[in-house]
């Protein structure tokens, strides 16, 4: 069992991709830099947890 974990929370979709329901765009400019640090991670073994929400279509985060 590994002795590291790298914990990634909410790098959904939804979030970083241009035009998403949820869009939040200055959000895109973390994405390569965590790519790196999930394979370093991944180089040393550590697990790699993602950790996410869920949203229902009738959310009040879609009523905009």
């Amino acid at each position: 069992m590994p002795k590291e974990a790298l914990v990634v929370i909410d790098m959904l979709r939804d979030f970083v991709q241009k035009g998403a329901p949820l869009e939040v765009a200055p959000a895109r400019v973390i994405v390569p830099h965590l790519q790196r640090r999930i394979q370093e991670a991944r180089q040393r073994g550590a697990a790699i947890i993602y950790v996410c929400d869920a949203h229902h279509v009738d959310d009040e985060e879609f009523a905009k």
